[in-house]
């Protein structure tokens, strides 16, 4: 027989904000399609800070985009081009010894381009490509941070993917997912993160209101490191093979 008693301690979240949103779309005849998007966000946390004992403030946002979309007549091919700039303020960092802290505010600013069509009967290909320049730390208390390049965001980021339906039912699909190399911190050193390359697969089959789904994600069980903080460096995901049945009433 045993008995355990703990006397511990509550803290209570109350925060609260409204956020807006905001959008604005052209479409023209010919397919043409400019738009510009406003947003916020707003997440508390439920994260407390050891010193203090008080839980960290909320994560605030807010991003701008503005881009186009084209779709040409009559077809289901899809284009969009957009250049975005994000700001998130008390964004959570954790130090070597696992301690967290918030980073006052930090900057990211990129292009997205995106592109979906069909250059065979019943075959699709999908491809993105995120270019990101600018990724830092704009404001901080601790002088020394401002203007460091952000933890595990790549300059490059492209993924392509290819399927093709037979006229059977059988569905077979291929695609490459590339993360060019970035940064990490060994609590202020900076550490790079080599860039990788990920090949993933699909294998298919349609009949009646079943469908059958079979994806292997890093098709080569290929071995890289996805990141590097807090004093460690950690593998990206290995292998993983997930099988799926759906019915459709």
């Amino acid at each position: 027989m045993s008995f355990s008693h703990i006397d511990g301690s509550t803290t209570r979240i109350d925060d609260h904000k409204f956020t807006s949103r905001a959008g604005l779309v052209y479409l023209h005849p010919s397919g043409w399609a400019p738009y510009f998007s406003y947003s916020e966000s707003f997440s508390p946390t439920v994260t407390v800070d050891p010193q203090t004992n008080q839980p960290l403030k909320p994560e605030t946002g807010r991003q701008y985009e503005v881009g186009v979309r084209y779709q040409p007549a009559g077809r289901k091919d899809k284009y969009s081009a957009a250049v975005f700039d994000l700001r998130r303020q008390n964004y959570i960092t954790y130090d070597a010894d696992y301690t967290p802290r918030q980073t006052g505010e930090i900057l990211v600013r990129g292009l997205e381009l995106e592109a979906s069509f069909e250059p065979l009967p019943r075959m699709n290909v999908t491809a993105a490509y995120t270019y990101t320049p600018k990724a830092e730390v704009t404001a901080s208390s601790t002088p020394s941070e401002i203007g460091k390049q952000m933890q595990a965001v790549s300059r490059n980021q492209l993924s392509v993917w290819a399927d093709y339906r037979f006229a059977n039912g059988v569905k077979l699909g291929l695609g490459a997912r590339f993360m060019g190399s970035n940064r990490g911190y060994q609590q202020s050193t900076p550490v790079p993160v080599p860039s990788y390359t990920v090949f993933d697969a699909l294998l298919g089959y349609d009949f009646e209101r079943w469908s059958l789904a079979l994806n292997l994600r890093n098709l080569g069980n290929r071995n890289y490191v996805a990141n590097c903080s807090s004093g460690s460096c950690y593998y990206g995901e290995p292998r993983k093979v997930l099988a799926t049945a759906t019915y459709r009433w």
